[in-house]
């Protein structure tokens, strides 16, 4: 995968802008048009060093003058949905608010043109246990939102149902959207798109609510952030 500003995810980006938000789209290892070598770099590290690109990212946009940092959130789609969990899980802090759409949470449900063939779930079954999100659900500090299509044809909507089941069971606090005809292309019929576009965008306002960076007040200087979920 790579990110591009074309039109599936175009809208999406524009509209968030048209909010007031600046975007920041991170190739992190993984990402395809830098070589084979870049490319490979996350097999079978899911979720681990491919967030050290990401905390990178942070540290870049916190520099930034006109970046508040205390209002810096995530969104990621399949294997990107994936490093939004994964972020708010491992990482707690580094974003204040995470958006998933149609997470690939589980890479034993993973297809040959996505893993090496090299190995499989059941001859590696400890690397592909590794990588579930399921089993990180405690660390959950940060407001998340998760988009899934019943009809996903890529990642199964099963996988998000045990993703929030491990939340549930973890006494964690979060918000589920879906709707029954949206697939893994969530936001191709306009219905599911102006139904979870909405979602996404409501969600953020909540938590990361748009505006200039607030300018210091004394010792304790700028605006409160909104209150946490809490667990």
């Amino acid at each position: 995968a790579r990110n591009l500003w074309n039109a599936r995810f175009g809208g999406l980006m524009q509209l968030l802008v048209e909010h007031g938000y600046v975007l920041v789209q991170v190739d992190s290892r993984g990402s395809t048009g830098y070589g084979r070598a870049f490319r490979e770099k996350f097999l079978f590290e899911w979720g681990r060093s491919d967030l050290d690109d990401y905390q990178d990212a942070v540290a870049g946009m916190k520099s930034l003058p006109f970046v508040d940092p205390g209002r810096i959130g995530i969104f990621g789609g399949s294997y990107g949905g994936l490093l939004t969990i994964f972020s708010l899980f491992k990482k707690p802090g580094l974003f204040q608010a995470g958006v998933a759409a149609a997470p690939a949470t589980d890479p034993r449900y993973y297809g040959s043109d996505d893993v090496a063939i090299t190995r499989t779930p059941a001859t590696h079954p400890e690397v592909f246990e590794r990588g579930r999100a399921a089993q990180y659900a405690s660390g959950l500090q940060d407001p998340l939102l998760i988009i899934h299509g019943m009809a996903d044809d890529v990642v199964p909507f099963q996988t998000s149902v045990q993703l929030v089941q491990a939340m549930v069971k973890a006494r964690k606090r979060f918000e589920f959207a879906f709707t029954p005809t949206a697939t893994h292309a969530w936001a191709a019929k306009e219905d599911d798109a102006l139904y979870l576009y909405g979602r996404l965008v409501d969600f953020f306002e909540r938590w990361i609510p748009p505006g200039p960076r607030p300018i210091a007040q004394g010792a304790g200087g700028g605006e409160s952030a909104p209150p946490r979920p809490g667990n």
